[in-house]
């Protein structure tokens, strides 16, 4: 696999954990979709809304470079009436990215990029750390669905 082919894999596995995640809010009710399984557990909004946040911060302002502003503290106390406003931030955010990374030279994964955490980073670690907290989140967001709906 050459690192073009790598980049639009490791995306690819982003992509299919966030849509899963969002899939997860399917004929789900207001108060479903701001559930807490326990007091210190996360709902589904925070779970999909931090993600968001996490995979533009990463993907598309570290990787991508480009202008993207992130208030993560914020982000702990999303709550919302519906997860349409989600939905179509992803719908729109997987495009921008999509596009972006298309635009990438070749040897993307491999150069460094500075990280307001983690300092200068090879874009194949901060894509990689991605995919883990991307697929994290959507299986915590699938086990919260699951208790959910068997509450009834």
């Amino acid at each position: 696999m050459n690192e073009k082919e790598e980049l639009e894999y490791i995306w690819g596995r982003i992509s299919n954990s966030v849509d899963r995640l969002m899939a997860c809010f399917d004929g789900l009710t207001e108060e479903q979709v701001n559930w807490k399984p326990l007091d210190n557990a996360s709902t589904l909004y925070f779970l999909a809304a931090h993600t968001l946040s996490a995979v533009n911060n990463n993907v598309l302002s570290t990787v991508c470079g480009k202008n993207v502003s992130r208030t993560r503290d914020a982000e702990w106390l999303a709550l919302g009436k519906s997860p349409a406003p989600l939905i179509k931030a992803w719908t729109d955010m997987k495009g921008e990215i999509t596009t972006a990374m298309a635009g990438l030279p070749a040897n993307a994964v491999a150069q460094s990029y500075p990280h307001p955490k983690r300092g200068s980073i090879p874009g194949r670690e901060v894509l990689i750390s991605t995919v883990r907290h991307a697929g994290e989140h959507m299986a915590h967001a699938e086990l919260t669905r699951d208790l959910v709906k068997a509450r009834g």
